[in-house]
């Protein structure tokens, strides 16, 4: 099979191996897809200032793209590469949506689509991370993003939602539910798994004598990590030598780390910043204590954090926010507790699982393969493999 993908993620200065956080998560299915023995041919945003581009990496034929309205008219200009694809699989990229379709009505090649983001709100999303008010012109553009994402959605062969929730919500904006398969993130499970040591991460930090909760998150405001500290200042009246440690980057990260001494927090609270994917596991194998805090907001009620499945490939009790999904997978594999999306809450059940894991209480899920990117290309692939049966 000849596989056709438009992504969001950015291709990275520097090539491939010079990943960002979300790159390889994405990577994983078509790297997989491409070891099984089919094409693989990636449309990327090209870095910032840059030009069109062609590339192969893993194999795999990338296209890159500057990030302009003009973006459409060069994919055309590439239909003859294009239309030798067996099927086209859309990431949430609108314009690649709405070639997709065009390329499904006059080549009959069959399109999947890949529902992460909620695009209805995509406008408050924009504005709570630059920290103003959306201009006319930026909130008339992301509604055109959210009409050319649903305009196009409506006209696909199948889309796979990131949770059952996610599609139950796109079912609600008349999206044919026998159209919709459920394909949550996954994990490396080779890479995350409970061998992996945490004594560097912990010689590093001085966390050799203390109570370590790791959050692996993203430092922007529409997460609200602001609830970390909360925590951390929670904690601190009731037990000690423990220490939050949060492992990410983001826009809002210097004017967050100013807000960890302003709480007086610089013992309680480790911002690691920027961490490489690959070395992700070693900052979780050294955390007694894993948490989710998703805020219950629009953006967030139906999402499916990558995060949980790897805490759960290494076995680490975890505290999360009552969403759905993670009440699904807590009430799956009794991995720990979901709770409201307060300070109190998160440190009252952060103590209640420090006094288990004393108590020689164990928080293991055994069949972590649910979990792996193997089972998630399984679906790809099998969908894949259907649709084109039925165009031939």
């Amino acid at each position: 099979m000849k596989i056709l993908a438009f992504l969001t993620v950015e291709y990275p200065v520097g090539g491939l191996q010079k990943t960002s956080d979300l790159l390889p998560k994405v990577l994983a299915y078509f790297i997989r897809l491409k070891k099984r023995g089919h094409d693989i041919v990636l449309v990327m945003p090209s870095p910032l200032g840059t030009k069109y581009g062609y590339k192969n990496e893993f194999d795999i034929d990338i296209y890159t793209m500057p990030r302009t309205k003009f973006v459409l008219f060069r994919y055309f200009g590439l239909v003859n590469i294009f239309k030798k694809a067996d099927v086209i699989f859309v990431m949430d990229d609108h314009w690649g949506a709405l070639f997709a379709v065009f390329m499904k009505h006059f080549f009959k090649i069959p399109y999947a689509h890949h529902h992460c983001f909620p695009m209805e709100i995509e406008g408050e999303r924009i504005a709570v991370l630059e920290n103003t008010k959306l201009p006319l012109n930026r909130y008339i553009k992301s509604k055109l993003h959210h009409f050319i994402i649903y305009f196009s959605m409506k006209r696909a062969d199948v889309i796979f939602a990131i949770s059952k929730y996610r599609g139950e919500r796109i079912t609600r904006r008349g999206i044919p539910p026998e159209n919709i398969v459920v394909l949550s993130p996954g994990t490396d499970i080779t890479l995350f798994n409970s061998d992996t040591s945490g004594e560097e991460v912990r010689k590093k930090f001085a966390l050799n004598n203390k109570k370590v909760i790791v959050c692996v998150t993203s430092i922007a405001k529409f997460r609200k990590p602001e609830i970390l500290l909360e925590i951390a200042a929670y904690l601190k009246k009731y037990i000690k030598d423990f220490v939050v440690l949060i492992v990410g980057f983001g826009i809002f990260e210097d004017e967050f780390r100013k807000l960890i001494k302003k709480e007086g927090l610089e013992k309680e609270v480790i911002l690691t910043g920027r961490v490489s994917h690959k070395d992700v596991p070693g900052f979780i194998a050294a955390a007694d204590v894993a948490l989710s805090p998703v805020p219950p907001d629009e953006l967030y009620i139906d999402c499916a954090p990558n995060k949980i499945f790897e805490y759960l490939s290494m076995h680490k009790p975890i505290v999360a926010s009552r969403v759905p999904f993670h009440e699904e997978m807590v009430e799956r594999t009794g991995c720990g507790l979901v709770v409201p999306f307060k300070a109190e809450a998160f440190g009252d059940a952060i103590i209640e699982i420090f006094n288990e894991l004393d108590n020689k209480k164990t928080f293991c899920h055994k069949n972590i393969e649910e979990f792996s990117y193997e089972k998630r290309v399984d679906t790809l692939e099998s969908v894949f493999k259907k649709l084109v049966s039925k165009k031939i």
